[in-house]
């Protein structure tokens, strides 16, 4: 109901995603099928798009406070088992530390894939 009123109200504007806030990869990646539909490959899930803003928001708030865990809790906020969050946050830029995620460093030196 939300995202039709939002649609009368702003016409012309590109619909919200409506589905699942996240759902298992089946098959073949398709990046433009999925983001045509709403959805981030993550994973192995496909996760709508305003359920990874919005898992990214407070999975950056935990990292700068040093307790980004993988738990049940930000599972819930894209509706996924516990044990897929880990894939998740390291597809999201994540890196597992111990017992916690930290965000990368953008700025670490990469080691050239070619020498």
């Amino acid at each position: 109901a939300r995202a039709t009123l939002f649609q009368v109200r702003h016409p012309g504007s590109t619909p919200l995603p409506t589905g699942p806030a996240s759902l298992r990869a089946g098959g073949q990646a398709d990046p433009d099928r999925d983001a045509a539909c709403g959805y981030e490959s993550l994973g192995g899930l496909l996760v709508r798009v305003d359920a990874v803003e919005n898992l990214l928001g407070t999975a950056h708030a935990q990292a700068r406070q040093g307790q980004l865990h993988a738990s049940a809790s930000l599972a819930r906020i894209i509706r996924c088992a516990p044990e897929a969050l880990p894939g998740v946050l390291i597809s999201l830029g994540f890196e597992k530390a111990g017992e916690v995620f930290r965000a990368r460093d953008p700025r670490a030196k990469r080691k050239n894939p070619s020498g």
